[in-house]
């Protein structure tokens, strides 16, 4: 059985963009004004390369001003701008830090009774609190019937306890409140929602209670939440932890494997400001560190695309799944249209796919065209800087004897998946000249 290589055919530099993994830009950024509202109305971002979705953090206080009178409109005038195009993600918080807005929570949940604070003019709610904690679940059912049924929402993040939704109170009251209250915020999200839920680490890493966190991590993890990491390129996390900043590395290996994580950079000003940002090059390690799937970042997402643009192709190809094929092994000797083809994929991503994907082979020749699917493929076991080696028996049919160049793509539904191979042998199809054969 004769290897046929095609590593001199991998190209690392081609831009494949691909399903479900990629970058996302704050359009809302804990209030109106950060960042997406500088973008002109009929700016789609186009030329964004990996651009996946629009992440919107709010603030409670934005969409339920009055008790049971909702403001959705903030919400939906964005999701008609990008729809068909982008999909959606969100964060709705309790406790904010900026001057327009003392009250992240409602006032009128405190006039009705909720415990609560004023810490440096910024109000933090008692998160064990039951009338606060009422209204919450609420609040949250009637967001979820709005938007969780959503094929193009694709995670919701756990932003209901701490500074910005983070999971810490390091900019109020700097308690770290007991596992049982955490627990009530995380199931108030399981039980209204069926999408992806996502939760920082801070909630675990800011901790210091070892128990406590252990317990918390086990919670979060069996109930199929994923991690994301809100503080790339902080100046505290780069003098503390190192290059990528990551804290909470142990974290992620809990979650990677089974879940798409989430990288979220310092606003980028502040990075750049304080000299952590260092090109963008620590924000790639943090991708590699966290095998991160998403990426984004606080800031104006013209400013950040003009002066990052190798950045974003860079690690547009990193985050997540990304494959090349190097190299295939077939007989020498075929008499049929059925027989065996080894393979040998490489995954040169970050991370694992979630979704499986189909493998198709096509015999194209003088005498016909022919087409076959790998039955035992899975892709999901492609782990992140692993070589994969599988035999796929492949059926053709009654094919007629003859050359034939054989051909071969990854399809997620109709869409071809693109490997990090040269498009000089790629048709347009989506579909990779691996080599030419003779039936006998």
């Amino acid at each position: 059985m004769p290897l046929i290589d095609l590593k001199n055919k991998r190209d690392e530099n081609k831009l494949c963009e691909n399903p479900d993994k990629g970058w996302y830009i704050h359009f809302y950024d804990n209030q109106l004004l950060n960042y997406g509202y500088k973008l002109r109305e009929d700016d789609m971002l186009e030329d964004f390369p990996f651009l996946d979705h629009i992440y919107m953090r709010l603030a409670w206080a934005f969409l339920e001003p009055k008790e049971n009178e909702y403001n959705w409109e903030i919400i939906d005038k964005i999701i008609r701008r990008y729809e068909g195009k982008y999909r959606f993600a969100f964060r709705i918080t309790c406790k904010e830090t900026d001057d327009n807005l003392p009250y992240a929570t409602p006032k009128w949940v405190f006039d009705l009774g909720a415990k609560g604070r004023m810490i440096n003019g910024f109000f933090e709610p008692e998160y064990s609190d039951k009338i606060f904690l009422e209204k919450l679940e609420k609040f949250h059912k009637a967001f979820a019937e709005r938007y969780d049924k959503r094929d193009d929402v694709i995670y919701i993040d756990i932003g209901s306890y701490g500074d910005w939704g983070e999971g810490h109170c390091c900019c109020s009251s700097k308690k770290d409140w007991p596992f049982e209250t955490l627990k009530e915020h995380i199931d108030i999200y399981l039980r209204n929602y069926t999408t992806q839920l996502a939760v920082s680490d801070d909630i675990i890493g800011s901790r210091v209670d070892t128990e406590c966190n252990d317990k918390l991590l086990n919670y979060i993890i069996n109930n199929n939440i994923t991690i994301r990491d809100d503080g790339v390129s902080v100046k505290w996390f780069a003098m503390k932890y190192g290059f990528d900043t990551l804290r909470s590395g142990e974290i992620f290996d809990r979650a990677w494997r089974h879940f798409p994580t989430i990288l979220e950079l310092e606003h980028y000003g502040t990075t750049k400001k304080e000299g952590v940002y260092n090109e963008g090059w620590p924000f790639l390690a943090a991708c590699e560190g966290a095998h991160a799937t998403y990426a984004g970042f606080h800031g104006f997402p013209r400013q950040w695309l003009n002066e990052n643009k190798e950045l974003a192709v860079i690690m547009g190809n990193k985050l997540g799944y990304w494959y090349c094929l190097n190299s295939i092994m077939i007989d020498d000797n075929i008499s049929s249209g059925n027989f065996t083809a080894r393979c040998f994929f490489e995954n040169i991503g970050s991370a694992p796919a979630y979704k499986k994907f189909d493998l198709k082979f096509k015999l194209v020749g003088e005498n016909g065209e022919y087409d076959a699917t790998a039955t035992n493929f899975d892709n999901r076991l492609f782990m992140p800087h692993t070589i994969t080696v599988c035999d796929y028996d492949l059926d053709f049919g009654d094919v007629k004897k003859g050359s034939y160049a054989l051909k071969a793509s990854m399809f997620l539904g109709d869409t071809p998946i693109k490997l990090a191979i040269s498009d000089d042998i790629v048709d347009q199809n989506g579909f990779i000249h691996l080599c030419n054969i003779e039936i006998k």
